[in-house]
């Protein structure tokens, strides 16, 4: 005999935020595709005003390139988080968008 599937625990998301969970990935992911295009387009610009210079403007070199690779570092670990990445040591075992049936 089949054990019934459980659509109603917290371990099992309704339709609805599971389409609220892929279009995030979606729109994060194009996000992040045309930050990336813009980084690829700008950058002879950023090694001509930014690595070129040598001794001037150290410390707004650094702020510049924190605060531009900053936004794809973030974004680069939200689309493995949200693709189902999991981080080293962490169990992904019991991390699913599908229904889960009950165990026996």
């Amino acid at each position: 005999m089949s054990t019934p599937v459980n659509y109603g625990t917290l371990s099992s998301p309704g339709i609805d935020e599971i389409r609220i969970f892929y279009s995030a990935r979606y729109v994060i992911a194009s996000v992040y595709i045309v930050l990336l295009l813009e980084h690829l387009a700008s950058f002879p610009q950023e090694v001509e005003f930014i690595w070129a210079q040598k001794g001037r403007g150290k410390l707004a070199r650094v702020f510049f390139l924190s605060y531009r690779y900053s936004a794809v570092v973030g974004l680069t670990i939200i689309n493995h988080l949200l693709a189902g990445g999991i981080l080293p040591g962490q169990d992904n075992s019991s991390v699913s968008l599908t229904p889960h049936s009950k165990p026996k």
